[in-house]
């Protein structure tokens, strides 16, 4: 999503009201994936001011439920609407565009991440053992 995209350096930005609280989204089976924002997980800055080149907010969702299809309001049925605060500004233009999550699978990475900072605690032993063979 761009919220400013094309904004003279020094212009104040305020990504605050384009992040919704909850995401929805269709599967292929039919059922409704529901997604929740972690607010203590966001990445960046959603205020301030432009700078040169891009600024990066990212939000982080997690999965909510899963509405089964049989349960899943139909298209007749309208979603409940979502409300957000923007502020108005002729020479900021907010673009907004429709947001979904990618199907992953993935649950946790913990695990990865304690592999990796092993094998780089390894690799970093072994280059130390290998250098003070050289120099002997």
């Amino acid at each position: 999503m761009t919220d400013t995209p094309e904004s003279p350096v020094g212009t104040h930005y305020d990504t605050t009201y384009n992040k919704p609280t909850v995401i929805r989204v269709t599967n292929p089976d039919g059922s409704i994936s529901v997604y929740e924002l972690i607010p203590s997980r966001t990445i960046g800055d959603e205020t301030g001011a432009v700078v040169e080149g891009t600024t990066e907010i990212t939000y982080v969702y997690r999965l909510k439920e899963v509405i089964p299809a049989s349960k899943a309001p139909s298209e007749s049925t309208p979603a409940p609407k979502q409300t957000a605060h923007k502020e108005e500004s002729s020479s900021t233009p907010a673009v907004a565009k429709a947001t979904s999550l990618p199907q992953t699978g993935e649950n946790s990475s913990t695990a990865s991440t304690i592999a990796g900072l092993g094998l780089v605690a390894a690799s970093a032993a072994i280059l130390s053992k290998n250098k003070k063979r050289k120099q002997n």
